[in-house]
């Protein structure tokens, strides 16, 4: 038993005991001789699966290396995938064949957007190519690293020869490198830029090229070098300098003109002066009747004459451009008043009337040039004066519409003259232009008028328009819109009366004879102490050895002239006598021409006595005013009373007596009817009350005195009650001030 299995000992002592069946000994060995076969197979198995485990274990560790390594790789692929295209669609396993088939899209896509830009850029150059557009690629350092066939055409190089060149030295003049380099900094800095610089071409030709510049950057947006697109603008330079050529020749012209202007204005206005002058002294001195039908006729001649001078000056001015208006407060009335003065001696001639109206709303007081406004109107009715023989012409100024303190107004001229035939309409605006020469031959003119009248009512923002009939008259007109002005400031007019300058040492520079002789024949009429120089130099020399009150100045003389003159007297002499301007000069600058030069004043020949003798009395400080004051408040104006009657003081003084005491009757009248409700008549007192008002310009009544006229028409006896009231009022205070000036007159 001792030579079976460990574990079949055990067995066999278990279920046998010691003794062992003799026919079970065969059995037994067999299964002993198993027993020992399957230890032997288990400790095989034992020694192999010990062997497995380590070799599983080293398996797995090498296949868990892979498994990251894969799964990094497959992140890198994503993240690939991503960077080339951020917008393709998320991929969410690790499918390793979808993400080929990704990749593998976006592989396509790159190479179709590749192939697009491909065409794009050669579309993009040959569109630049046929419009002549050169293009340059440069480095950070400036060379050329491309460059397109209109630039080496543009510049005359090969390609050859621009590639890896510095166009700064190769093309460019030193002295305009300077920019090159600036605008090589800004494309370095990021910055775009367009400029025009010449550069020289391989033949040696200088072409002008306007050049726009841009930064090209990388991925990172970091400056890689620039792009820049020339343009060949020679023939444009050319053709600026052409103009500028042209510019300067004109404007050398448009001075020669003036030039010429001016020295025709001297020479022609001097003799004028003359003309003018002694046909005033003339027509003052015993004539009999035909002597002073003979010397109208010279003034009328004369006045004539100057129409047409003034006419040429101003047209001229006008088409220069340098035609100046004002913009100030002026009163219509008075614009209306002077026109009527001035125009109705020649309606009276030939027996026609002339009226002037303005509609009552219209403000009293507009912003505007008066002066202008009546050279339109009285240029339009001295024509129509001309083209009629019966009837007459009206002036009618209506309101369309007012807001906003702004009237627009209608001005027109009305006539039942000759009319003008439909086809000539278009025409008569013209300069030079009549309706046709036998109108030249009957009636003169020089066809200028209308053309001026026209271009200034252009100025001032309107338009000439003008309806006509044959032998049934015209209507000339136009619309302006005005701003409501100011009434005029506290005032004093000096009454001229008796002109009176004894004691006045006057020396006048002057070198025509006649004009010489007509001053000094003016000047000592009023009492004038005056000695005479031919020329600046006298002047300087006669100032040297004597005191004098006022210089009247010549501007054009020989020797040494008017401005070389007062120059010397006042940087040289050092006096501060008052020089007085007198030239026949009447061109735009002139007036400033001479105040520049130091003088103080400036009067224009041929000049009115009366113009001269205030210029004197202003600047000769031994002048003594004879002065009405016009009230601290300005609430009234004498101005226009002083030039009704030529400044004679007693009837200024008589007639602001009878204006307060037969104001006080109507408006004792005007409560009278109104208490009794006689409209009608409370109407016809306010109408005859407001020309006073406004002859007086007490602005403060002008509205009022038309509002009772209004609701007197319409019997509002409660409104009138209180503007009637108003009335009293404010002219009670009105009233106290005139006597004031009454008393201290």
């Amino acid at each position: 038993m001792s030579d079976y299995h460990r574990l079949l000992k055990r067995q066999i002592k278990k279920y046998l005991g010691d003794e062992i069946p003799r026919d079970l000994e065969p059995i037994l060995i067999a299964v002993s001789q198993s027993y020992e076969h399957y230890e032997s197979d288990r400790i095989l198995v034992e020694r192999a699966m010990e062997i497995s485990s380590k070799e599983l274990t080293q398996s797995n560790r090498k296949l868990l290396d892979e498994s990251k390594k894969h799964k990094i790789l497959i992140e890198s692929l994503k993240d690939s995938i991503k960077s080339i295209s951020p917008d393709s669609r998320n991929i969410e396993d690790d499918d390793l064949l979808r993400i080929a088939d990704v990749l593998q899209e976006e592989i396509e896509k790159r190479k179709t957007a590749e192939q697009e830009t491909a065409i794009s850029e050669e579309k993009y150059r040959n569109i630049i190519e046929n419009m002549e557009l050169g293009m340059v690629e440069t480095s950070l350092d400036g060379k050329m690293i491309t460059v397109f066939d209109e630039f080496c055409n543009i510049t005359g190089y090969s390609r050859e020869e621009l590639l890896d060149a510095d166009p700064k030295e190769l093309l460019f003049d030193k002295e305009w490198r300077e920019i090159i380099n600036a605008q090589q900094k800004q494309r370095n800095d990021g910055d775009f830029g367009v400029y025009e610089i010449p550069l020289r071409s391989k033949s040696g030709e200088i072409k002008w090229v306007i050049i726009s510049a841009a930064p090209k950057f990388d991925a990172n947006r970091n400056v890689t070098g620039s792009v820049a697109i020339h343009f060949d603008i020679t023939h444009r330079k050319k053709i600026e300098a052409d103009l500028e050529k042209a510019r300067e020749e004109a404007e050398a012209s448009l001075k020669s003109k003036e030039l010429f202007l001016a020295n025709i204005s001297h020479e022609i206005r001097t003799p004028m002066n003359g003309i003018l002058g002694m046909s005033r002294l003339m027509n003052e001195s015993q004539l009999d009747s035909t002597q002073r039908q003979y010397n109208q006729a010279i003034q009328t001649s004369a006045d004539g004459l100057m129409v047409i001078i003034n006419d040429v000056l101003d047209m001229s001015k006008i088409k220069s451009g340098k035609f100046s208006v004002e913009n100030i407060s002026f009163n219509l009335d008075q614009v209306l008043d002077s026109l009527r003065k001035s125009l109705t001696f020649k309606t009276e001639e030939k027996g026609i009337y002339f009226h002037c109206s303005r509609e009552e709303k219209i403000h009293p007081f507009l912003i505007g040039d008066p002066t202008r406004l009546t050279q339109i109107l009285t240029n339009l009715v001295s024509n129509a004066v001309k083209f009629t023989e019966k009837g007459g012409v009206e002036i009618n100024v209506t309101l369309l519409e007012s807001k906003h303190k702004m009237d627009r107004l209608r001005f027109e001229v009305v006539d039942t003259g000759v009319g003008i035939d439909k086809e000539n309409l278009a025409n008569i605006f013209e300069s030079f232009t009549q309706e046709d020469e036998t109108i030249t031959r009957k009636f003169g003119g020089t066809g200028l008028g209308l053309a001026i009248s026209r271009q200034l009512v252009e100025i001032f923002g309107g338009t000439l328009d003008v309806q006509s009939e044959k032998s049934k008259g015209s209507c000339f007109s136009f619309i302006l819109d005005m701003e409501h002005g100011e009434a005029f400031e506290t005032e004093q007019v000096k009454i001229i009366g008796e002109k009176d300058l004894t004691d006045c040492r006057v020396l006048l520079v002057e070198d025509n004879e006649i004009n010489s002789y007509l001053a000094i024949t003016i000047l000592e009429k009023w009492n004038a102490i005056v000695e005479t120089a031919e020329n600046g130099f006298k002047a300087i020399e006669q100032l040297e050895k004597s005191e004098f009150d006022i210089v009247l100045m010549d501007m054009q003389m020989p020797t040494m002239d008017g401005i070389q003159a007062t120059a010397h007297i006042r940087d040289v002499l050092k006096l501060d006598v008052p020089i007085i301007a007198l030239t026949a000069n009447a061109v735009k600058g002139e007036r400033e021409k001479c105040i520049d030069a130091g003088m103080d004043d400036y009067i224009s020949k041929p000049f009115e006595p009366d113009e001269l003798f205030s210029k004197i009395s202003t600047h000769w400080q031994g002048f003594e005013d004879t002065l009405i004051p016009m009230g601290d408040s300005g609430r009234f104006s004498l101005l226009k009373l002083r030039n009704m009657y030529n400044g004679n003081h007693a009837f200024v003084l008589k007639t602001v007596n009878i204006f307060l005491n037969q104001f006080e009757k109507d408006l004792g009248a005007i409560n009278e009817k109104l208490e009794n409700q006689d409209f009608k008549h409370v109407k016809l007192l306010a109408h005859k009350i407001k020309p006073n008002i406004d002859l007086f310009q007490i602005v403060e009544l002008q509205e009022p005195i038309r509002e009772i006229e209004k609701n007197a028409e319409e019997q509002n006896q409660e409104v009138l009650g209180k503007l009637v009231k108003n009335l009293a009022h404010v002219y009670t205070e009105v009233a106290s001030e005139m006597r004031q000036v009454i008393d201290k007159s």
